[in-house]
C-alpha cells in the first residue's frame, strides 16, 4: 500500500509532537512563573499559549532598591533627577500604563523610591484601569487627591489586607480616610502618617454617625462627652471602620499623638494582635522641665501577642521615667496573650536603657524578647528573666566574656539565641555560651567575619547537649577539617538532626572548589545539614 501522507504533513506533524503547545495552560503557568518580568516581555509573542500565560502567575510588582525582580524595567521605567533638597524618580505614566496592561493579575504593589508627586493620581488610575485585584499595597499616599484614593478604594477596597505607605512626612497629612473606609477587610495598616487628628475623627465621626442617625434630639456636646461609651459599645459592631484589622504600624511624636493613640486603643482594644510604636519625640520641654510621656492607651489591647516599640532619651531625671515603669507594668498586667515584646533604643545613655531594661521583670512569662542598642553603650545590665525561650539582641559592644556570661546568667531557659550587629565573635565569646544549658538554636550576625576555629567550634558542640543548629550571616574562617569534625560529632548521634549554615555561597571560587572536591568524596549523615 502507498502512504497517502505528503512530506509535508509528516514534517507537521512531528512539529506539532515536538511543539511546546502540547503541554497544558496551567502547566505552562508553573515553567514560565520563574522568568524574570523582562523576559517575559519579550518572550510574549512566541506563541499564542505563550501569550495567554506568561503573565497571569506574576503576583508582584515591586520597584525598590533592594529588589532585583524589576531591576531592569526599573532602569526605564524611573526618571531620575536631582529635586531642591534631594533626589527625586518620576514614573513614566505612558510605559508604566503599557507594563500594567500586560501584567493585569499583580495584587502586591509597591514603590521604595522618593517619587514626585505631580503624577500619583495617574499612577492610581493605571491600577485602576488594568488591575484585577490587589491584595498589598505600598506607595506615597501623599498628593493623591481625596477622589481618586476614594475611587481606588472603592475599586479594590475588599480585596486590600495590607496597606503601607513607606515614605513618612510630619508635615503633610494625607487623605488616607478615603481609601482606608472601603477596606473592610484589611488585617495590617503600616505607616505612622496614618496616626492623624484628621484620619481618626473622620473614624470617630463615623462611628458617631452610625449610632445618631435615628435619634435627632442628641447634640453634638452630648456625643463629645460619651465617645467613649460608644466607642466601646462599637467594639463588637459592624460600625466599626476596619473591623478585621489586626497589625498597625503607628508613630508618637506629640502629646497629640499619644491622645490619639488613646482613641485608636478604645475602639480596636479587643481586635489588635500586633503593633508597633516609635515614641522618638514625644518628650514635651517648657522652661526645662521635662514631661515623660508613656502611650498608656497600648495596655488597652486585650489581644495584643507582639509589641515593638522605639524609644529615645531626650532627657529628665530618674522621677521622670516612672512613666515608663508604669506604661510597661500595664502592658505586662493587661496584655495577657503577648508572647512578642520588641524594645529598639535611640541614644547611647546607658542609665536610660538600664532602667527600662530593669522595668521588664514585670513580664514573668513573656517567652520572646528583642532589643537593639547602639554601638556605643557599654555598661548595661539585663533583668533576670526565666521564662524567657527566644532573644534578639543587636548590640555591638557585646565583646566580653562578662556580657555573655550575663545572658547565661538572665536568660538560663534561652532556646533560641540570636546575635546582632556584633563587632566581633570568636571562640572565646562562642564558649562562653555554654551556660546556655537548654540553647537549641544559635545565629550570630557580626560587622565583621567570626573568628571561630575548628576547635572552639568542637569544644561548644560537646559542651551544649542540646544545640541542634548553629548560623551564621557571614562566612567564618573555618576548613575541610571543620566539617570532618562535624561529621564525626554527628555520627555519634544518629537520632538528632543537626543544621549548620555557614555561608559557603560568600566563599572564594578556590575555597568552593575545595569545599565541592571534599563532598564529592564524603557521604553527609542523613541527619545533618550544611550550607
Amino acid at each position: 500500500m502507498f502512504n497517502n501522507r505528503s512530506p509535508l504533513s509528516s514534517s507537521s506533524s512531528t512539529m506539532a509532537r515536538n511543539s511546546f503547545s502540547r503541554i497544558s495552560d496551567y502547566l505552562c503557568e508553573e515553567i514560565l512563573m520563574y522568568l524574570p518580568p523582562e523576559d517575559k516581555i519579550r518572550l510574549e509573542f512566541v506563541s499564542q499559549q505563550f501569550k495567554r500565560t506568561i503573565f497571569r502567575r506574576q503576583y508582584r510588582f515591586v520597584i525598590a532598591p533592594s529588589c532585583n525582580e524589576w531591576s531592569k524595567v526599573k532602569n526605564i521605567l524611573l526618571k531620575r533627577f536631582v529635586g531642591d533638597f534631594n533626589v527625586i524618580h518620576k514614573i513614566d505614566i505612558q510605559l508604566f500604563d503599557k507594563i500594567l496592561s500586560k501584567f493585569r493579575y499583580i495584587d502586591d504593589f509597591a514603590i521604595h523610591y522618593n517619587l514626585d508627586t505631580s503624577n500619583m493620581d495617574e499612577i492610581f488610575e493605571c491600577l485602576m484601569r488594568h488591575c484585577v485585584r490587589i491584595r498589598r499595597m505600598d506607595a506615597n499616599f501623599f498628593n493623591v487627591s481625596e477622589k481618586t484614593l476614594d475611587a481606588f478604594g472603592k475599586r479594590f477596597g475588599h480585596s486590600l489586607r495590607v496597606v503601607k505607605s513607606s515614605i513618612v512626612s510630619n508635615t503633610k497629612i494625607p487623605n488616607s480616610f478615603a481609601l482606608l473606609k472601603h477596606c473592610s477587610n484589611l488585617v495590617s495598616l503600616n505607616g505612622s502618617e496614618f496616626l492623624n487628628e484628621k484620619l481618626w475623627n473622620n473614624v470617630f465621626n463615623t462611628i458617631l454617625d452610625n449610632d445618631y442617625t435615628n435619634d435627632e434630639n442628641n447634640v453634638e456636646t452630648e456625643a463629645v462627652e460619651y465617645c467613649d461609651e460608644f466607642c466601646l459599645e462599637k467594639e463588637n459592631s459592624k460600625d466599626v471602620v476596619l473591623p478585621n484589622l489586626k497589625s498597625c504600624y503607628l508613630k508618637v511624636i506629640n502629646e497629640e499623638g499619644v491622645n490619639q493613640l488613646e482613641k485608636f486603643s478604645d475602639v480596636y482594644m479587643n481586635r489588635l494582635e500586633k503593633i508597633k510604636v516609635e515614641l522618638v519625640d514625644y518628650i514635651a520641654r517648657h522652661h526645662y522641665m521635662v514631661n515623660f510621656i508613656f502611650p498608656l492607651g497600648i495596655c488597652k489591647f486585650r489581644n495584643l501577642r507582639e509589641c515593638i516599640l522605639t524609644l529615645k532619651y531626650n532627657g529628665g531625671y530618674d522621677a521622670d521615667f516612672l512613666w515608663i515603669n508604669n506604661g510597661l507594668d500595664g502592658i505586662a498586667q493587661d496584655c495577657k496573650k503577648i508572647q512578642h515584646l520588641g524594645i529598639d533604643f535611640i541614644g547611647h545613655q546607658d542609665f536610660f536603657i538600664n532602667h527600662v531594661l530593669q522595668a521588664l521583670t514585670c513580664f514573668k512569662t513573656l517567652p520572646h524578647l528583642s532589643i537593639s542598642i547602639s554601638m556605643y553603650n557599654k555598661g548595661l545590665n539585663f533583668p533576670v528573666m526565666p521564662s524567657l525561650n527566644q532573644l534578639d539582641l543587636a548590640y555591638p559592644r557585646l565583646y566580653q566574656c562578662t556580657h555573655l556570661k550575663q545572658l547565661v546568667y538572665s536568660f538560663p531557659n534561652c532556646n533560641v539565641l540570636h546575635l546582632q550587629r556584633m563587632y566581633f565573635f570568636n571562640d572565646v565569646l562562642l564558649n562562653s555560651l555554654i551556660g546556655l544549658k537548654k540553647l537549641q538554636t544559635l545565629r550570630v550576625g557580626g560587622l565583621c567575619s567570626p573568628d571561630v576555629s575548628t576547635i572552639g567550634l568542637k569544644t561548644f558542640l560537646n559542651a551544649a547537649p542540646q544545640i541542634r543548629s548553629i548560623g551564621f550571616d557571614t562566612r567564618p574562617k573555618i576548613d575541610t577539617k571543620t566539617f570532618e569534625m562535624i561529621i564525626d560529632f554527628v555520627q555519634k548521634h544518629e537520632n538528632i538532626y543537626y543544621d549548620f549554615d555557614f555561608c559557603l555561597q560568600d566563599f572564594d571560587p578556590n575555597e568552593k572548589k575545595e569545599f565541592e572536591q571534599f563532598f564529592n568524596n564524603v557521604q553527609l549523615p542523613k541527619n545533618l545539614s550544611i550550607k
